[in-house]
């Protein structure tokens, strides 16, 4: 449960920054479009990857509740999960400032 909804923070974090980090795109010259779409994608797909992992988690876990090795693997996507979180949402912070704030994109 709780590895659960810490890889869904975890990426849903990763796909704010993507969403932030497209909306950036829109402050700079044409020649960051590129750069800033294509990082987008890439953050999108960080994010995807992260949704993935949690559900094939959630897959393993569901056959095998009681299993000793299991809640190992659970407590590591638990750590993995909110390292991941974390990051996220540290850069997004920062990418968030850098729009917003500075006027510019992210990348460029």
């Amino acid at each position: 449960m709780l590895t659960s909804i810490s890889g869904r923070l975890a990426a849903s974090s990763w796909l704010l920054l993507s969403a932030i980090t497209a909306m950036g795109f829109t402050r700079g010259g044409s020649g960051n479009v590129t750069v800033n779409v294509s990082m987008a994608a890439v953050f999108g797909l960080v994010g995807g990857f992260l949704l993935w992992r949690t559900r094939a988690t959630a897959t393993l876990h569901r056959p095998h509740p009681a299993d000793l090795v299991v809640e190992t693997v659970l407590r590591t996507q638990l750590i993995a999960n909110l390292a991941m979180a974390l990051l996220g949402l540290a850069f997004a912070s920062a990418a968030a400032l850098r729009v917003w704030r500075e006027a510019v994109p992210v990348i460029g």
